[in-house]
């Protein structure tokens, strides 16, 4: 088996309408990965303000998919990542970076597996289809992270 453990938290955190805010998780409880990387980050910045078109704060875009995705070695593979959004927005994926610029302010997006996957091309749509699609070749078996960012454009 996998032996995989996965789980949810939910947190309610209030904040004046129009705050700017960057929320950001650590850890290293991981598999181990065959870069050997241990730590990772999960960062996401929030923009409380009310938007001109909807009259409401923006709703964030999400990704569904399973945790671990399971896939031969030494053959091209294809991941494709279902992203929404609630308000229609174009929706983008990007590689997750170590040093990304959020409203004047560096952040650290995930730590030791900023793209840990070799190789990998990143393809995201620049249309309302919201399509981020990744292609990749593993040679070596084991477990890999793949650290992307979601982003909406209003």
């Amino acid at each position: 088996g996998l032996d995989v453990t996965t789980a949810r938290s939910v947190q309610t955190l209030s904040y004046a309408l129009s705050a700017q805010l960057v929320l950001a998780y650590q850890n290293s409880t991981w598999k181990t990965l065959v870069s050997g990387a241990t730590t990772w980050n999960v960062a996401t910045y929030i923009n409380l303000a009310v938007r001109n078109d909807t009259g409401v704060i923006n709703s964030s875009p999400t990704a569904n998919m399973t945790p671990i995705v399971v896939v031969p070695v030494n053959t091209q593979q294809t991941l494709r990542i279902p992203m929404t959004d609630g308000d229609y927005d174009v929706v983008k994926c990007r590689w997750a970076s170590s040093t990304s610029a959020v409203a004047s302010t560096t952040i650290d997006e995930c730590k030791g597996v900023c793209q840990d996957l070799p190789g990998a091309k990143l393809h995201s749509s620049s249309n309302t289809d919201n399509n981020c699609t990744i292609v990749f070749n593993t040679s070596v078996v084991g477990y890999y992270c793949i650290a992307i960012q979601i982003e909406d454009f209003m």
